[in-house]
């Protein structure tokens, strides 16, 4: 079996919807492990459901992949002006580059609010203030916000623990001189993880993982039943008020 495109996949997974979000995060995270990356596949289970507005923006990217570069390359430049003004240069370029930006948000904020609601574009553009970095614009461009923090290295696991170190073949000839100094020249021998630490630890995060994802359906479930009241609510209020217009006087 090839060896599997993680990047591709998280970009998969973010792509569904927030109903499939769970589902799909088992699937995939189901095929690594077939395919013998398990460091990956658990990992993968870690990956946080992105919010609504994440949701939003991340639809956004693949909808409107010209206003998020757009975006993104106003970002880049303003930062650039910045650390060159702060050095002593011409601060023209930078407002230059700041009406650019403003120019570049106004145009994703309305891209972004054709998926999380005209009502939340105020919302989005504050969103937008905090996803101003290097990650973050790398984050969106490929339409996986929530895979990581905006502001921690380009890392689409972030917070995923490391997979055991494991220490460097040497070659025969290595060994063997090793073996001949003395023993005060040999550096003290270090011990991994055992494989009982390792089971318990990897027990552990799959009943972590169960949790979240009873949790996360549970809100799925109370959102669906919360819209349903709204829309009750909405209709006994359409009903009180023509009830009200119509009474005899």
């Amino acid at each position: 079996m090839a060896v599997p495109d993680v990047a591709a996949l998280v970009e998969e997974l973010y792509a569904l919807g927030p109903s499939e979000f769970v589902a799909g995060r088992k699937r995939l995270a189901a095929d690594l492990k077939s395919a013998g990356e398990k460091d990956a596949a658990a990992s993968f289970l870690k990956l946080r459901k992105p919010t609504v507005l994440e949701h939003a923006l991340n639809q956004t990217a693949r909808s409107d992949p010209d206003a998020v570069g757009a975006w993104a390359a106003a970002v880049e430049v303003v930062g650039n002006a910045q650390s060159a003004a702060i050095g002593g240069g011409d601060a023209g370029p930078l407002r230059e580059a700041t009406a650019q930006l403003r120019a570049a948000t106004a145009r994703l904020v309305k891209a972004g609010s054709r998926h999380a609601g005209a009502a939340k574009s105020g919302e989005v553009a504050t969103f937008l203030a905090g996803l101003a970095t290097p990650s973050g614009t790398s984050l969106l461009r490929r339409g996986v916000l929530g895979s990581a923090a905006p502001d921690a290295d380009d890392d689409l696991f972030a917070g995923a623990p490391e997979p055991p170190a494991r220490p460097a073949t040497e070659p025969a000839g290595s060994r063997v001189a090793n073996r001949t100094k003395p023993a005060a020249d040999q550096p003290a021998p270090t011990r991994g993880p055992s494989k009982q630490a390792l089971q318990r630890h990897a027990a552990a995060l799959e009943k972590a993982a169960r949790a979240r994802d009873t949790a996360e359906r549970e809100v799925d479930r109370l959102s669906a039943e919360l819209a349903r009241a709204q829309d009750r609510l909405d209709a006994a209020e359409r009903d009180l008020a023509d009830l009200e217009r119509s009474a005899p006087t």
